[in-house]
């Protein structure tokens, strides 16, 4: 099953209009946002896009989805969407430049798999390591079919113009020159400010340990295979 989704790293506050522009944290101590109130948002956006897209023309709908092109289809499947629950997963704050560059590289820098947990090879089937995540992240093995493996591994392949990283806010590529300073300038006063320790050096990462079999009609090859 496909599964897209989106990685989002959020300013724990922003600037106000004043003159000069202050920074403005939240309220609760706890959270940035209630994520049920996130993630209702959401879904309304989300559900408007798609209306929108349909409206205009740029959402079709092909093969199995054919019957979606009926408008009364189409409004009994928007329901149903309203009334699922969307789930948006917020986790805690990633503080300090050398905590955001460690959250980043993991996502901005790496293959759909790293070589370390691709365990076996054959003529006809792969066999990768995963953690099950529904039973403590628990390491197992799973065997695909050549052709299925690739399918799954094509998923993460953006198709032509997508862009994998974007800026918004005081990141953004038109207003970052002038927020950021501006940015800086008022956390040196505010009484959101967080005081970061001093920082540590990053370890280098383990080459996780196995070893890839592959096959071939001229014999086998055993070669170590370590993360990307």
């Amino acid at each position: 099953m496909d599964h897209p989704h989106l990685h989002c790293l959020v300013t724990g506050g922003g600037l106000t209009s004043d003159d000069p522009p202050q920074w403005r944290g939240p309220l609760q101590a706890q959270f940035l946002f209630p994520v049920r109130a996130v993630a209702a948002m959401f879904a309304g956006k989300f559900l408007a896009g798609l209306e929108q897209l349909r409206t205009e023309g740029t959402l079709q709908f092909h093969g199995r989805l054919t019957a979606w092109s009926d408008p009364a289809v189409w409004r009994r499947i928007l329901q149903a969407l309203r009334g699922t629950p969307w789930i948006v997963f917020a986790k805690g704050s990633v503080v300090g430049p050398e905590s955001v560059l460690q959250y980043l590289g993991r996502y901005t820098h790496r293959v759909a798999i790293s070589n370390g947990r691709l365990l076996r090879l054959d003529e006809r089937t792969v066999t990768f390591r995963y953690k099950n995540y529904r039973n403590g992240d628990a390491l197992r093995e799973m065997t695909l079919a050549g052709p299925e493996f690739v399918r799954r591994f094509a998923l993460h392949i953006l198709p032509p113009g997508f862009t994998k990283i974007r800026h918004y806010g005081i990141l953004g590529k038109n207003r970052r020159s002038r927020d950021i300073p501006a940015a800086r300038t008022a956390l040196e006063r505010s009484p959101w400010r967080v005081d970061l320790a001093p920082s540590k050096a990053i370890p280098a990462s383990k080459a996780e340990p196995s070893t890839f079999r592959g096959s071939s009609g001229a014999g086998s090859r055993r070669r170590s295979a370590s993360p990307r």
